[in-house]
């Protein structure tokens, strides 16, 4: 019952202050109500430690109305806690598909003040994993602060007007910096874009430059530098793939 009771607080106090940047960005599949696409890179084979490392492997990601789930399908149980990092990892990446959707993801937290263009929210539980969360967007950019149970989280999306997306801002890059105790992590992320049939302009590939910084007992920093390519691709729209999936799945 708390849970529920504070599920509506956040609902009723959160979403009457979010502010409608939304309406301006390129997103052309977030209102489709059934979808399903594959993300391919080597670097899933590379995490779950399968033989042929150098090769690529895709997942699937499906999203029916307000459901999403990612598909593994050469996962098996002994790989149950990296399968949940891996959906959790590619959850992330395939909102770059299908849109940032702050009212959802900003319902369960209470909005607490406006002040030099940031919107506030709190936590009104405790139990969350933000206890704060801080949004504006300015000059095209949406940045997003996060103060978290276990560190901090900084994530800025850089926008861009494009002829092709009538003049809607389009997601170009986005760059991510997060902190948890001794390691730090900032991730540069740039978007190519692809016009498919007669969709419209969809991400067909993310280049990820990702910077891992630990700084050890003894007063040393280890860094390590390595990049990500994923590729997007397999897009069915309204197809019933994605209805079927959960059906079979739930």
């Amino acid at each position: 019952m708390f849970i529920l009771m504070s599920f509506m607080l956040g609902a009723s106090l959160s979403h009457a202050r979010i502010p409608d940047f939304e309406s301006r960005f390129y997103f052309p599949l977030k209102e489709k109500k059934d979808l399903s696409f594959e993300i391919n890179s080597s670097l899933i084979g590379e995490i779950l430690q399968l033989e042929n490392k150098k090769g690529e492997y895709s997942v699937k990601a499906y999203k029916y109305k307000d459901l999403t789930d990612i598909s593994l399908s050469y996962s098996n149980e002994e790989m149950l806690g990296i399968h949940k990092t891996l959906q959790a990892l590619y959850l992330l990446k395939a909102q770059i598909v299908w849109g940032i959707d702050l009212s959802s993801w900003l319902v369960t937290h209470k909005f607490v003040q406006e002040q030099d263009g940031w919107f506030v929210y709190h936590d009104p539980t405790g139990i969350l994993k933000s206890r704060e969360i801080k949004i504006k967007f300015i000059q095209n950019k949406l940045m997003i602060l996060e103060n978290r149970n276990y560190g901090l989280a900084k994530t800025t999306y850089y926008f861009s007007s494009e002829k092709w997306a009538k003049q809607k801002l389009v997601l170009k890059e986005v760059e991510r910096e997060t902190t948890e105790g001794d390691e730090r992590t900032k991730t540069e992320s740039k978007i190519i874009y692809k016009k498919i049939n007669k969709v419209g302009f969809l991400p067909v590939e993310v280049r990820t430059e990702v910077t891992q910084t630990l700084d050890t007992k003894k007063s040393k920093t280890i860094k390590r530098n390595f990049t990500e390519v994923h590729k997007f691709g397999k897009y069915a729209i309204n197809t019933g793939k994605a209805k079927k999936w959960f059906v079979e799945h739930n």
